[in-house]
């Protein structure tokens, strides 16, 4: 359910994805980034300005690099530090559900067919 997935992410407090190819459609860093929270992915991961804007690439993507940044993140919130992103990154921290989606580009193009300057 909708409610259960935005309560889960909202008990992290980061969000890993070291992507070993190149993914296209990176809804986990979306998702995340939509409710605030800290993303760390690998160059790897689509939407490359979005995680430089507002998280943060390991580099190289290996797993003694990513054992040492996590092992940091571990210790700095474990040290009452908070690894959020700089403000809101892409909303005001509330997920959109599909349908809002939908019917947001409903809107878009409705208006789109509207504007005579199209």
């Amino acid at each position: 359910e909708f409610e259960e997935m935005v309560d889960a992410y909202r008990q992290l407090s980061l969000v890993a994805i070291p992507s070993i190819w190149p993914e296209t459609g990176p809804l986990v860093l979306l998702e995340s980034l939509a409710l605030n929270i800290p993303v760390w992915g690998s160059s790897r991961l689509g939407q490359q300005s979005l995680l430089q804007d507002y998280g943060r690439v390991i580099e190289p993507n290996t797993i003694d690099a990513w054992k040492q940044a996590l092992e940091k993140a571990f210790q700095s919130h474990a040290d009452g530090h908070v690894l959020r992103p700089p403000g809101n990154a892409l909303d005001d921290g509330r997920m959109k559900r599909m349908a809002d989606v939908g019917r947001d580009m409903v809107d878009i193009y409705a208006r789109a067919v509207q504007d005579p300057a199209s």
